[in-house]
């Protein structure tokens, strides 16, 4: 069967829908696919399984363009096998995996991005994005949707990249079977069977409240026999509460050590998704911005089934969705023992001697030697909490000799007088 080529360019230039184009050339094959048997009952020796096929070749492993992670899970993600992230809302899930399609797609790896949440255009939009803030575009997806930027400037790009889209959202009993079709269908036209991205597993979930986490253990499940049968890998994104990040953070801050094991529960509170996934992974993004519009960043791998666990550092500019590798970041959001009071008079002294141009927050976290920046963050929020810190907007002028607004950290006048009459 002769398949037809769709990737991310097409969709720039014609805004057809892929689903529907792809649904076309393999409406004949969704009722052919094999399904999913349970093997006869009789024991495989260990020897028989040695000699079988699975070993006639290398198992396939896909890096995944970042040097560090890479290290830690074997050389990338592995064929038959689901890596998954978990992180809270806003934590920049889509841009890490969209970064990691296009790693993949430039090392000629065949990508079907299944996305849940946001449609085709506007995925289209976020390749584009991050593909053009790599060569130090400042663009976003928002200006593609919104013809501020064309669209050509994203088709120069990423034409020719095997990238394919596939939008399911809403939940349905043969999501996979459709996932399935796709992928054979990609494999058909490049020889090769595609990565497949899926962003998010919970949506894909059958709405159930009462049982809606047997549905979800049920949804990876299946993601990793699919991963199996079609000899792929998965990269599943997964939905976390972000209470579960402030019981993690404040346990580490307690005790001043961290062990990426321990965020290894957000598996659970997901689904069980862990035992079904070989590696399984919590991306963590500070919510302060540089004035890059850039925040800190890291990937802590909680499970490497033949890997190692371990954190990577990486730095996340929010407009674009891109992620780069920065191992600073590493050092920078480790969480150390609470030392609040020596960090508040730290950042109280610092605010003393700076009372004519209060510094903004940002200026502060970056300016108190020997103290890390998570420790300035935290002693600013204790100080803010008892009164002894305060946030006041001011208005500056910038280069252009106009007024713009600004976020000043201060000592309160009433602490200020108590502190010079002593």
């Amino acid at each position: 069967m002769s398949a037809p080529k769709i990737d991310i360019a097409d969709l720039y230039r014609e805004r057809r829908d892929v689903l529907e184009a792809v649904d076309s050339a393999v409406s004949t094959t969704i009722t052919n696919l094999p399904k999913h048997e349970l093997s006869e009952s009789t024991p495989l020796s260990v020897v028989d399984c040695l000699r079988s096929t699975s070993f006639s070749t290398p198992q396939k492993t896909f890096s995944t363009g970042f040097a560090d992670l890479d290290a830690l899970i074997c050389g990338g993600a592995k064929a038959r096998q689901v890596l998954t992230v978990a992180a809270p809302t806003g934590s920049g899930k889509t841009g890490w995996a969209t970064s990691i399609a296009l790693n993949m797609a430039r090392a000629s790896v065949p990508i079907l991005f299944v996305t849940t949440e946001i449609d085709d255009e506007e995925q289209a939009a976020r390749f584009g994005a991050i593909a053009c803030r790599e060569l130090g575009q400042n663009v976003t997806p928002d200006d593609f949707l919104s013809n501020r930027v064309p669209a050509s400037c994203a088709v120069a790009r990423l034409d020719g990249l095997p990238i394919y889209l596939l939008n399911l959202d809403e939940p349905t009993t043969d999501a996979f079977v459709i996932i399935a079709a796709h992928a054979k269908t990609i494999a058909a036209a490049h020889g090769a069977m595609p990565v497949i991205f899926i962003d998010y597993l919970q949506v894909l979930a059958v709405e159930d409240e009462e049982h809606r986490r047997l549905s979800v253990t049920q949804v990876s499940t299946r993601a990793r026999r699919l991963a199996r049968d079609l000899d792929t890998a998965i990269i599943a994104i997964s939905s976390v509460s972000r209470a579960y990040y402030g019981r993690n953070r404040k346990k580490a801050s307690d005790t001043g050590e961290e062990d990426p094991i321990d965020w290894l529960a957000a598996a659970k509170e997901s689904g069980d998704i862990e035992y079904s996934s070989a590696v399984f992974c919590y991306l963590d993004t500070a919510a302060e911005i540089t004035l890059l519009d850039e925040s800190l960043s890291r990937l802590i791998v909680a499970k490497s089934r033949r890997g190692r666990r371990g954190f990577v550092g990486l730095r996340f500019h929010g407009p674009s969705g891109h992620f780069r590798a920065a191992s600073e970041s590493v050092e920078a959001m480790r969480p150390t023992k609470a030392n609040g009071p020596c960090d508040l008079d730290r950042v109280l002294e610092y605010l003393r001697k700076h009372q004519v141009d209060p510094p903004t927050k940002e200026k502060v976290r970056g300016s108190i030697k020997g103290v890390g920046v998570q420790r300035v963050s935290d002693a600013i929020k204790i100080g803010l909490d008892e009164g002894l810190i305060e946030e006041r907007k001011v208005e500056v002028v910038n280069k252009r000799g106009s007024l713009r607004p600004k976020t000043v950290l201060v000592i309160p006048d009433s602490i200020s007088k108590e502190g010079a009459d002593v």
